[in-house]
C-alpha cells in the first residue's frame, strides 16, 4: 500500500476578489505543491472581481485540481458598501 494512501483528502478555498495582479503567483504556487495530486484540490472562488480574475480562474481550471467558482453573491460588507454606495447616487 502507498503512503500517500493513508494522506486525507484535502480541499484549499481560495476566496478571491479582484486579484488579477496576485492571482498567477497564487496559481503557480498551489502548482507547485508536493501533497499528492490525486488527494487535493484547490478552490478558487471570485467573489464577483471587477477586474480580469474570472478570465485567469477559467485559464487555471485547465490545471487537474483547480475549479474556479464565481460567487452569485457579495460579502456582507460589500453588500453594505454597494447599498450606501446606491443610496448616496440618487
Amino acid at each position: 500500500m502507498n503512503s500517500a494512501e493513508f494522506l486525507p483528502l484535502v480541499s484549499v478555498v481560495v476566496p478571491v476578489y479582484n486579484g488579477e495582479t496576485d492571482l498567477p503567483d497564487l496559481i503557480e504556487c498551489l502548482r507547485s505543491q508536493t501533497y499528492p495530486t490525486n488527494r487535493v484540490e484547490y478552490l478558487l472562488v471570485d467573489n464577483k472581481s471587477r477586474d480580469y480574475t474570472s478570465t485567469i480562474l477559467q485559464a487555471a481550471a485547465k490545471f487537474p485540481q483547480a475549479r474556479g467558482i464565481q460567487s452569485n453573491h457579495h460579502s456582507q460588507s460589500q453588500r453594505k458598501y454597494d447599498s450606501k454606495f446606491l443610496r448616496r447616487q440618487k
